[in-house]
């Protein structure tokens, strides 16, 4: 039973090494080529847009706002009241704002006549320097002449060095100093800088229709104390998430004024942005200045098409882009008969490209048909034949 055995074994080593001998003398094995299709990145217009409801009013109004936090000191207005164009309206805190003015600027004062006698400290100590060195010097040719005994010569030696350290300390002072008072006149500008904000005057002429508080009452920066209205303009008042916060700007925000059937009425930019989000809802107000007009009147509704950014540049099919592990993106590149994996950065969505940010050349061939299927380093065959021209479009989408 033992020889049948080791006849099977010997056997079957025989057999395993002919395969391997085989497998050595056969050529190489060759693994076929992916098809794969290919395009150049396309120069585009990309959009980002957000699309809300407004309501258009008969006058334009802005809730006022605190620009600091404080005691309401100085109420000027009640409602009703009709206001000039820089008229003041109240003031917060100002005792209090007035006061840290005046013991900024005496800090200031007491940091420049530290400065001051910094610096003649420094030019003292300077001249002393100097003295210490000619004695040295002195000290020093004589003891080699045996003018001066030695412990002369070490205690010239040690003045000076001392002289010299002094001189150190008195140029640290210095400019210790002067960073003190720059500090200080930081500080000074500081609280100039919130004693003006304190002081809030109407930046149009209207009327006063509404207080939010009255005087001596505490309000923090961005509590609304007054509203002030404009009679003779229309305007368009929206919300939006506060998600959208920071990608919303004053004047700078492009929209486009739409009926409710989508009948597009005007261009105009976003003119109000609230200062503060509100916390039950987490929106935050917006207003838009509407150019004359008269398919849109008082207590209308209407859409709005925020443009929250819009730029040109390249893009790639969306399904060119592969998701990789740690949030990493990538392309493949046909180059040589071959697929490269080159890890991009993309932007914007838009109409089934997607932007590709950073430094990209126009005339690399990407790969956008038969990526799932590729390494780095993948032997490819391209079967389609490139298309040069770059795509102009100016709809929008999110």
């Amino acid at each position: 039973m033992n020889r049948m055995t080791n006849k099977i074994q010997i056997l079957l080593c025989f057999i395993l090494l002919q395969l391997i001998t085989s497998c050595n003398e056969s050529p190489e094995f060759q693994p076929q080529a992916v098809r794969v299709e290919t395009s150049h990145p396309q120069y585009m217009t990309f959009r980002n847009t957000l699309r809300i409801q407004g309501n258009v009013e008969a006058e334009n109004y802005a809730n006022i706002c605190a620009r600091v936090d404080g005691n309401l000191d100085i109420m000027k207005v009640d409602k009703g009241d009709k206001v000039k164009k820089g008229q003041t309206l109240f003031q917060v805190d100002k005792e209090n704002l007035e006061h840290e003015v005046k013991v900024s600027i005496n800090n200031c004062n007491v940091e420049k006549m530290i400065l001051e006698k910094a610096k003649l400290d420094y030019q003292i100590q300077k001249i002393k320097t100097e003295s210490a060195r000619e004695d040295y010097l002195r000290a020093k040719t004589l003891v080699k002449k045996h003018a001066v005994s030695e412990s002369y010569y070490e205690d010239m030696l040690h003045d000076y060095s001392s002289s010299k350290s002094r001189l150190k300390l008195a140029k640290t002072n210095v400019k210790h100093s002067e960073i003190s008072l720059e500090r200080a006149e930081n500080n000074l500008r500081i609280a100039q800088k919130k004693l003006a904000d304190s002081k809030i005057t109407a930046s149009y002429p209207g009327v006063i229709t509404k207080t939010f508080h009255e005087t001596d009452e505490y309000v923090k920066k961005g509590d609304c104390v007054v509203r002030l209205e404009e009679l003779d303009r229309l305007n368009v008042t929206a919300y939006i998430n506060s998600e959208y916060y920071s990608q919303i700007r004053k004047n700078k925000t492009e929209a486009n004024i739409y009926s409710l059937n989508g009948k597009k009425i005007v261009k105009t930019y976003i003119t109000y942005k609230s200062p503060n989000i509100d916390t039950t809802t987490r929106n935050f107000e917006i207003e838009l200045i509407l150019p004359e007009q008269k398919k849109l009147v008082s207590g209308m509704l209407c859409n709005i098409e925020v443009i929250l950014s819009e730029k040109k540049a390249y893009g790639v099919p969306e399904d060119a882009v592969i998701m990789r592990s740690g949030g990493k993106t990538s392309i493949f590149i046909a180059k040589k008969s071959k697929a490269v994996e080159k890890n991009v950065r993309t932007g914007l969505i838009y109409r089934g490209y997607i932007e590709l940010t950073g430094k990209i050349k126009p005339n690399i061939n990407v790969i956008t048909k038969g990526q799932a299927f590729l390494n780095d380093g993948t032997r490819i065959k391209v079967m389609n034949k490139q298309n040069n021209k770059h795509e102009k479009t100016d709809n929008v989408s999110k």
